[in-house]
């Protein structure tokens, strides 16, 4: 059996997904970011053998897919275990070259910024196809591109 979905809101309210509401879940929700209320989404698969409403690792989600923004401009990241190490990648769509100039998202109470290429810049739209390629396969589609993220903190001090 395939363990189930659930999805978490702005970092703090998670939820499990209903296997027969999670595609408009999902797209609903992308669709009502606005970068200010709703300005996080992420989506992973629970704990084999862990149902919802028990205590979850501490560690967990291990892997997932997560946005930052609102629905005309957010980001969409993959976190996923490779060699049992974890690595997150920024998306980008396919067929759209990294050269571009960068776009800065905004997002959140505070007003973060985060700082992106143009092809890893989605629409609500276009991300709903990407969460649903992942909520079906685990992984992102065919010819999207993966851009490995350096996550550490705190980030090492530039050599003079």
């Amino acid at each position: 059996m395939t363990e189930p979905f659930a999805c978490t809101i702005n970092g703090r309210t998670s939820q499990e997904l209903p296997p027969d509401e999670a595609r408009s879940r999902i797209s609903a929700t992308l669709g009502r970011m606005d970068g200010e209320a709703l300005f996080a989404y992420s989506l992973w698969q629970q704990p084999e053998g862990v149902d919802w409403g028990d205590a979850l690792p501490p560690d967990w989600p291990h892997e997932f897919i997560q946005s930052a923004g609102a629905s005309d401009a957010m980001s969409v990241e993959i976190r996923r275990l490779e060699s049992d190490e974890p690595r997150q990648y920024a998306i980008g769509k396919p067929g759209e070259s990294r050269d571009a100039e960068d776009r800065v998202i905004v997002w959140g109470p505070s007003r973060r910024e985060l700082t992106v290429a143009e092809s890893e810049v989605f629409t609500a739209e276009e991300a709903s196809q990407v969460y649903r390629f992942y909520y079906e396969n685990k992984t992102v589609p065919p010819g999207y591109t993966l851009r490995l993220l350096d996550l550490t903190y705190p980030k090492p001090e530039a050599s003079k």
